[in-house]
């Protein structure tokens, strides 16, 4: 639709061929309440997806974790909604978004 209202705005995008095969971190924001193998059950899950964690960041206040996963993922297209719908699947979560 903008390109037929402003086509002298409309910029044509090469991401490249290398953009499937890049690494690049995203950070995971989960809450869940707070039990005994929550974390393990969470890296668990992201080893089996063969997802790097780079870094993480947890709190546990008033029986809930608060926990933000830096994850390196593969490529430009990542199936972020797969992840959260998985994520969503382990005991206790109640919820997760990318920040």
């Amino acid at each position: 639709r903008q390109a037929k209202v402003s086509p002298n705005k409309v910029v044509t995008v090469d991401w490249g061929n290398n953009a499937n095969n890049t690494k690049f971190n995203v950070d995971l924001e989960i809450v869940a309440y707070d039990r005994s193998s929550l974390l393990r059950d969470l890296t668990d899950l992201f080893a089996t997806e063969k997802l790097n964690i780079n870094g993480l960041r947890t709190v546990c206040k008033n029986n809930k974790a608060f926990m933000v996963f830096t994850l390196q993922v593969k490529g430009g297209n990542y199936n972020f909604a797969g992840l959260i719908d998985k994520i969503f699947m382990v005991s206790g979560v109640v919820e997760v978004q990318r920040k």
